[in-house]
């Protein structure tokens, strides 16, 4: 399931009022929305106008709707199919809903905001501030050592994406698998194995058989310090997924749309390996790092994170060049787009996928919806190579 950032900003306007955030046990609970973090200032003039609004109105419609806000909610519900509330906490939900609505366009008469805190003394809410301040960390971490595997799980879970230096898989094996990447791609009886339809803005994923240099031990046996970060981050359970070998072609002169490719974090994990040194020209892939589970968060932090639109500002998102032998870790979850290549050559990147556990591979179920139209012949080749990998 995949999300594109425009769709999102729908997705997170309708969730508005249903705050939910996964806790340090992995329930669900209701956070302290307003609660301001005093060591973590973020400027509110910082921020764009929208922004600004949405933030002062949340906080607002938060502290005390207004009569006005009471009333039109409760005409609302009266012509609803459901007629009314369930109970105070969903009626509270649906009037802070008219009242941040009205705000934002507004419609909100000056006494229904008098002795509130006024637009100009806004204060930056804790999880906005964490936002802005964990995707700056993020952003300066660069690449990180691979041995210091603590350090890259931390990075991982904060980021939800980290970039390693070269020691996991060997730059040789690397130069075989891309050698092999360009035969098989180029081998016409194979040409079952390269999806054209499924990645967006014209790139390609080929499907390797199982089969050297793609079913190197280096590969289905993960350096300590990469078995580490997968055991750690998704589970004692995690499994392989698939291998494959994502492409951006010389034609791929336009963008990715920003996205991420499951809602949930902590569910799967992609690792890229480059198969050239990956210039500016050729496209990196841009991250908006922190942004990974953003579905599970409250209410406040979907809805700015739509409208944030992290992909246009230089202090929420990146794009890293790297070099054959480095490796690219991320949570499917978080958002990312590849950048135009506009070097006149392929950028090929081996993709290793991996889950928390068969139930993640499964509910995804990645391959099949990708070749759902294929001949069953063909098909049962790739998925004999698939569970070869797995």
């Amino acid at each position: 399931m995949s999300c594109v950032l425009t769709a999102c900003v729908a997705t997170a306007l309708l969730l508005l009022l249903e705050p939910r955030v996964l806790n340090s046990e992995g329930s669900l609970s209701t956070p302290a929305t307003f609660d301001v973090i005093k060591d973590l200032h973020v400027n509110a003039s910082s921020i764009t106008p929208e922004l600004r609004r949405l933030l002062w109105c949340w906080e607002v419609c938060s502290l005390a709707p207004s009569k006005e806000d009471q009333s039109i909610a409760e005409g609302l519900l009266r012509h609803s199919k459901t007629g009314q509330a369930h109970d105070e906490e969903a009626h509270a939900k649906h009037v802070l809903k008219v009242c941040t609505s009205r705000c934002k366009r507004g419609q909100k008469q000056p006494e229904e905001v008098q002795g509130l805190p006024s637009e100009e003394t806004l204060q930056v809410p804790q999880p906005v501030a964490a936002y802005h301040h964990s995707a700056q960390r993020c952003i300066a971490a660069g690449v990180r050592r691979p041995e210091d595997a603590e350090a890259a799980l931390h990075g991982l879970e904060e980021c939800g994406v980290v970039h390693l230096n070269k020691g996991l898989v060997s730059s040789e094996l690397l130069s075989m698998v891309s050698t092999a990447a360009e035969k098989l791609a180029r081998d016409s009886k194979n040409a079952f194995r390269m999806d054209q339809a499924r990645l967006r803005a014209g790139r390609q994923e080929l499907w390797p058989p199982f089969a050297w240099p793609f079913n190197s031990s280096e590969v289905l046996q993960p350096a300590p310090s990469l078995a580490y970060l997968l055991r750690k981050y998704l589970g004692d359970h995690a499994v392989m997924d698939h291998a494959t070998i994502l492409i951006a072609p010389a034609s791929a002169t336009v963008a990715q749309a920003m996205h991420s490719d499951v809602p949930q974090s902590r569910l799967h994990l992609e690792i890229h390996f480059p198969l050239v040194n990956v210039t500016p020209h050729l496209g990196p892939t841009k991250f908006c790092p922190s942004s990974h589970g953003v579905a599970q968060q409250d209410d406040l932090m979907r809805a700015y994170f739509a409208a944030s639109n992290c992909s246009g500002d230089a202090s929420l998102s990146y794009a890293l060049p790297l070099q054959v032998g480095q490796a690219t870790i991320y949570d499917s979850s978080v958002f990312h787009a590849g950048s135009a290549n506009l070097a006149g050559i392929d950028r090929p990147v081996f993709q290793l996928s991996w889950a928390a556990n068969m139930h993640a591979v499964k509910a995804r179920s990645y391959a099949e919806t990708t070749f759902s139209n294929m001949e069953p012949a063909q098909w049962s080749q790739i998925a004999a190579d698939i569970n070869s990998f797995r």
